[in-house]
């Protein structure tokens, strides 16, 4: 409960330190600042939703997990546990219901990507031609450990974006469905490097507490899922690979057949981690916007 709260709030704090830098650079009129604080908060819409649901659920989690903590005692109205489980279900219904809020998540970053004001276009290119590869063996050998599960976490995410795109083109932001999981993937990685900057920062501080240790392990819950990940991925590749194909084959499978959806479906299903605390950990800045 408490690295989830961690995770939690290290979004928070980032998305926060974001939007007031770039209100920073308003001039003193009163006019331009009104104009700032309109294109902060558009600059940073996708990341502000991302928390909405991200902080909702670890909420609904927390407050679980403290019922369960105090068994019958907390149904009981004596316990504060009681009031706060009540409470949080509606987090995830007002300002925006949760799959309202991941359906925008991904339909800005594409739109954003589409105008040309983030490079998610290019880097989605570059993992999906293999151009990645000099860097995914470079980061494998990094001493950095954490620093190379976001970077893998990133490249997944930058994958499933594409093979998405790929399929679907315009018509991606009707598939309701890919487009919540994708969201799911990119949110599980700002968490994860969000987490990663404020670990950094605090020991950069010498500030002593245990953010190192809550940060490797939310890194490490998704890390080998990360590694079956990646080996769908390398066994899939060809399936993605030529999309304007009706019909894809799998390695193996003799004379049976598999749709395009059925693999797509099949690849996020595997990119998605199962059981709530097992997501893929941490793409803040996809495409390398800062």
């Amino acid at each position: 409960m408490a690295i989830r709260t961690f995770a939690v709030e290290s979004m928070v704090w980032r998305v926060v330190g974001l939007i007031e830098s770039q209100l920073a650079q308003s001039a003193h009129d009163k006019h331009a600042d009104s104009q700032t604080e309109l294109k902060a908060v558009e600059e940073y819409a996708a990341e502000c939703s991302m928390i909405k649901v991200y902080a909702s659920e670890m909420l609904d989690y927390v407050v679980d997990e403290g019922v369960q903590i105090h068994g019958g005692y907390g149904f009981h109205q004596d316990y504060a546990v009681e009031r706060a489980y009540r409470d949080s279900r509606v987090n995830r219904i007002f300002e925006g219901t949760s799959e309202i809020n991941r359906l925008l998540i991904t339909g800005m970053l594409l739109k954003r990507a589409a105008r040309g004001q983030l490079g998610l276009i290019p880097a989605v290119q570059a993992v999906l031609g293999g151009a990645g590869k000099g860097a995914t063996a470079s980061a494998s050998t990094e001493k950095d450990e954490e620093a190379r599960l976001v970077h893998s976490a990133k490249k997944i995410a930058l994958f499933s974006i594409g093979i998405a795109y790929q399929k679907y083109q315009a018509e991606l932001e009707k598939q309701q469905e890919v487009v919540m999981n994708i969201s799911d993937i990119v949110m599980e990685v700002f968490a994860m490097e969000s987490s990663l900057l404020r670990s950094r920062k605090l020991a950069a501080s010498g500030t002593k507490t245990n953010a190192a240790e809550m940060c490797a392990v939310f890194l490490r819950v998704g890390e080998q899922l990360l590694h079956r990940v990646q080996a769908q991925r390398m066994r899939q590749r060809s399936h993605f690979t030529g999309f304007h194909q009706a019909v894809a084959y799998r390695p193996g499978a003799g004379a049976r057949s598999e749709s395009r959806d059925e693999t797509l479906v099949d690849l996020l299903v595997h990119v998605i981690a199962r059981g709530g605390n097992a997501h893929l950990a941490g793409v803040a800045e996809l495409g390398g916007r800062r």
